[in-house]
């Protein structure tokens, strides 16, 4: 690409787009108890194994302008057990907040 970057708000640029805008497909919303837009969360894998207590339907909210994504804390523990495992000198929430919740929580959410 010979084109200098760019924003565009409000609209779309049909060029960058396979199929053109008709490469454009919709989502439906799954229903959740925030009343947001979600996806329907199904299995989570990490490193290629499906994480034990993840095999359920939830609300799963992506943001695919930022490396954020939403999803219930029974998911999320379940993450933090296996980064526990995998992080070399587990997780420490005081010097790195990067696998921790908001609160700074790294045992219990």
């Amino acid at each position: 690409m010979n084109d200098g970057s760019y924003a565009l708000f409000g609209g779309i640029n049909s060029t960058q787009i396979v199929g053109g805008q008709g490469g454009l497909k919709t989502f439906p919303s799954f229903p959740n108890f925030l009343g947001t837009w979600s996806l329907e969360g199904q299995k989570v894998y990490y490193n290629g194994t499906m994480l034990a207590g993840t095999g359920i339907s939830y609300p799963a909210i992506i943001d695919t302008g930022t490396s954020q994504m939403s999803i219930p804390p029974r998911v999320f523990s379940k993450l933090q057990d296996t980064w526990q495992e995998n992080v070399p000198g587990g997780i420490d929430c005081t010097h790195d907040e990067t696998f921790c919740t908001s609160d700074k929580s790294c045992t219990e959410i």
